[in-house]
């Protein structure tokens, strides 16, 4: 049988709903996210999201200005979020801070979710 590209028997099935992802899972996002054909590949509390408009983590909400692709890390007391667009985007969030950030392609911004004392 002929191949396009070495390893192509070994590719993601995109047609297989519930793919092998050593661990990571399709559309089983441990946040509450929002978008448009909003597609998401998590594992523990880290997950890309793609074509999302909204996020919300524990008591924090992201909002960000267009559609756009991230990948997110939730530790014990930071959400890390990673700019993944092609274009820089603004991220507003309310929760413990309220404020508004500049998210370039390629970046990440911490947000702490640590109560102030």
């Amino acid at each position: 049988m002929l191949y396009p590209y070495d390893n192509f028997d070994r590719r993601i099935n995109e047609g297989n709903k519930s793919p092998e992802l050593s661990g990571w899972k399709q559309n089983n996002c441990p946040f509450k996210a929002t978008g448009d054909q909003l597609t998401s590949l998590s594992k523990d509390k880290k997950a890309f999201l793609f074509n999302v408009k909204t996020v919300n983590i524990d008591k924090t909400t992201v909002a960000f200005s267009t559609l756009t692709d991230v990948y997110i890390v939730q530790e014990e007391d930071t959400i890390t979020i990673y700019g993944l667009g092609i274009t820089a985007i603004s991220m507003t969030i309310k929760g413990k801070t309220n404020n508004t950030i500049l998210l370039k392609p390629g970046t990440k911004s911490v947000l702490s979710t640590k109560l102030k004392k």
